[in-house]
């Protein structure tokens, strides 16, 4: 069943955001940072998120609106937070999460300029449980939360970005009707006239 998300399924997104994105920036700094992030999602009404659930358990969920919005709060009001996790995985020599840091900060200085057109919604993210993954969770929740929403009506376009180094990312979007756009530092963003 794909029901709109509310805040009341804020602890199951964020295991189900861990489970499937162990290397995404905000799981690496922890599930607060998750959580937070998805209390800054919530805040915006244009923001509007989509789960998938078996037996009332999250098997996955999709989530559009404004990302850069809601990265300037969790930079804004959790700064030292991040800054504590990243010298923690430093000496930890934790290279792979030390890396993530410093792609990402990289990624901020590049696309700082780069805005998505307000006629247009982004696909924030995707997220199905690793065991729940390749059996068409992913394609059902973009199929239907496109039916059931009313930024058909609304936008124009939907934009995704994902990292150059996940093929199988990029052909799950292009499946789903994405086209490519372009590539800024090691991520490829893709659009879908709606």
């Amino acid at each position: 069943m794909i029901e709109v998300i509310t805040k009341n399924d804020l602890d199951n997104i964020a295991e189900c955001w861990a489970d499937s994105l162990p290397f995404n920036i905000h799981t690496i700094v922890g599930k607060k940072i998750i959580k937070a992030y998805l209390n800054y999602f919530f805040e915006n009404e244009f923001n509007i998120g989509y789960k998938i659930t078996t037996n009332a358990q999250i098997d996955g969920f999709v989530l559009y609106g404004n990302e850069k919005i809601i990265n300037q709060k969790i930079m804004k009001k959790h700064f030292f937070e991040i800054l504590i996790s990243f010298f923690r995985n430093l000496f930890l020599f934790n290279f792979k999460k030390i890396f993530q840091y410093f792609d990402v900060f990289l990624f901020l200085i590049f696309t700082k300029n780069y805005e998505y057109l307000k006629k247009d919604i982004e696909l924030i993210s995707i997220c199905v449980l690793k065991n729940k993954q390749n059996k068409g969770l992913g394609t059902k929740l973009i199929q239907n939360s496109f039916a059931k929403s009313n930024f058909v009506s609304k936008y124009k376009k939907i934009y995704v970005q994902t990292l150059l180094s996940t093929p199988n990312n990029i052909n799950f979007y292009k499946k789903n009707g994405f086209r490519q756009e372009k590539i800024i530092y090691g991520r490829i963003y893709l659009s879908k006239t709606l």
